[in-house]
């Protein structure tokens, strides 16, 4: 735009494949939590138009490399702020990400919240 920031116009982007397949896997994931899939369309509830958003807070509890860029490692464990971790305390959640992914981030929290899990069950109980 006229201030240099970035401006993507994508005509027909919520008419994508991709999110029938998304939609799809949240209304399996609620069939097996025996909820009520509530579907709000392709349309922003918010504009009434077909501009796509997301809305869920994510960040706060960024993922990096050490405690200098961010507040837990790629496992999740706390940085304790001198170079060490915080052994045993761990985000697993959308706090980690430290922006939107795109809209309806689940699936990625998930994935990442899995990828930890699985990380923690591989590690030795001291």
């Amino acid at each position: 735009d006229d201030k240099g920031r970035l401006k993507v116009d994508w005509p027909g982007l919520n008419k994508e494949p991709i999110f029938e397949q998304i939609e799809a896997a949240l209304m399996e994931q609620t069939r097996m939590l025996s909820g009520t899939y509530a579907h709000l369309g392709r349309v922003n509830p918010w504009t009434h138009s077909d501009n796509l958003i997301t809305a869920h807070p994510l960040g706060g509890c960024n993922l990096a490399e050490d405690a200098d860029s961010g507040v837990v490692n790629a496992d999740g464990c706390l940085f304790d702020g001198q170079g060490g971790l915080h052994e045993g305390l761990h985000v697993v959640d959308g706090a980690i990400i430290p922006r939107a992914v795109g809209v309806n981030p689940l699936i990625t929290i998930s994935a990442i919240a899995e990828r930890i899990a699985e990380s923690l069950a591989a590690t030795p109980v001291a």
